[in-house]
């Protein structure tokens, strides 16, 4: 009995071992394939909503098909609110062949953003063209800056754009009119700072009062 006892726990301990083995190898192979089981199973859940909803078309009186543009980044929240607003959707996304032209939605950073407005009052560009907005925004603000160059100007427009022009729009809280009147204020900043390294306060209307120069810089007028 005592000689059994030990290979049954001889032989047990061999199983637990092989058992292991066989746990770790079982991960292993799985961890290699998760990518591809996750693909495979988003294939076969699109798959089984796109035959479900072809089931209902078929006993329906009316279907309905919308095609649109959206940029890639709103795919994900676009698709989760079609499905919760509509029983029976089935959404199919792809990337614009070569031969379609998408609508263009300019994306810049937060600083370059109010600057769109430039862009877009002289021509969009194109889906596949290059995007001059980045160097609109410091070219135009500094050309804007040079030309008006004024501190009592740059004042005025910016309390103008501050108090002002939200009256003339029939929506002031939308998000182009703020565009708008950050690249006001953007511009006017640029007219301040010249204004006051060249020491310009509607022109040299100090010099009525018996001062010479007001600049901050020396020599520049």
């Amino acid at each position: 009995l005592r000689d059994f006892l030990e290979i049954t726990k001889t032989k047990i301990g061999s199983l637990k071992e092989e058992s292991t083995r066989l746990r770790e190898e079982l991960q292993s192979k799985a961890g290699e394939d998760l990518n591809r089981l996750a693909l495979l199973r988003e294939a076969l859940s699109a798959e089984n909503e796109r035959l479900l909803v072809l089931e209902k078309a078929c006993e329906a009186k009316y279907v309905t098909l919308i095609e649109g543009w959206i940029p890639e980044s709103d795919i994900e929240p676009v698709i989760s609110d079609v499905k919760q607003s509509i029983d029976y959707v089935f959404v199919d996304t792809r990337k614009p062949e070569p031969s379609e032209e998408p609508p263009t939605k300019l994306k810049n950073l937060t600083g370059v953003k109010p600057f769109q407005a430039i862009v877009n009052l002289f021509a969009t560009p194109k889906y596949r063209e290059w995007d001059p907005t980045p160097i609109i925004s410091y070219s135009f603000a500094l050309f804007f800056g040079l030309m008006v160059g004024d501190v009592i100007y740059a004042l005025g427009i910016m309390l103008l754009g501050k108090y002002l022009l939200g009256k003339l729009v029939d929506d002031p809280h939308s998000e182009n009119f703020k565009l708008f009147q950050r690249l006001i204020y953007t511009c006017a900043g640029v007219a301040l700072v010249v204004g006051l390294l060249s020491g310009t306060y509607l022109g040299d209307i100090y010099k009525f009062f018996g001062i010479e120069s007001l600049a901050l810089v020396k020599g520049v007028k």
